[in-house]
């Protein structure tokens, strides 16, 4: 697949999307973890499985699993200190043994914590548990863009109000930067 722009004078730019995600992340998403940046490193099996009800870092009790995307799950969760309902993401499978990997969920953890904004989904905690990362958030209510195209087609209003909390999101962060 690729993504195709045409600019002012009628020219065509190409630019193949896989070749985009393999420069910008440690992904082939043909073939996985690309293993030779960590020769070192050796994948185990024995990373723990998450569960329904199980605790993770003594913090939040797994509730259920809200969805599973490529690198990663995210878990509606119950913040156990603070009987508080939320969302912790993790980092699944190979990736979480990329020390690449735990630097790129560090890093958006602590940027998306310095954002202040109904816009953007406030960030509780991050650490690593049983080797993998995770990422703590609040939990928001709401129905997901998935699940809202499904129900059938959008109303321009509908779609303008959505791209305006997007681009209000956005300038939130590029502000931060």
């Amino acid at each position: 697949p690729s993504i195709r722009k045409r600019s002012g004078r009628g020219r065509t730019i190409a630019r193949p999307l896989d070749r985009i995600l393999t420069r910008q992340s440690l992904v082939d998403v043909r073939k996985g973890p690309d293993c030779s940046l960590a020769p070192n490193l050796r994948y185990t099996s024995r990373v723990v499985k998450l569960e329904e009800n199980m605790v993770v870092a003594e913090k939040f009790r797994l509730n259920r699993l809200l969805g599973r995307g490529g690198m990663g799950s995210v878990w509606h969760a119950t913040h156990i200190g603070l009987d508080t309902a939320c969302a912790v993401k993790f980092i699944e499978g190979n990736f979480a043994a990329l020390p690449e990997a735990h630097q790129r969920f560090e890093r958006e953890a602590k940027a998306a914590a310095q954002l202040r904004s109904p816009h953007v989904v406030q960030i509780m905690d991050n650490g690593v548990w049983e080797g993998r990362p995770y990422i703590a958030m609040e939990l928001l209510d709401g129905e997901d863009l998935k699940k809202r195209l499904a129900r059938g087609k959008m109303l321009p209003n509908e779609i303008a109000s959505i791209l305006t909390q997007v681009c209000r999101a956005l300038s939130k962060a590029h502000a931060a930067c």
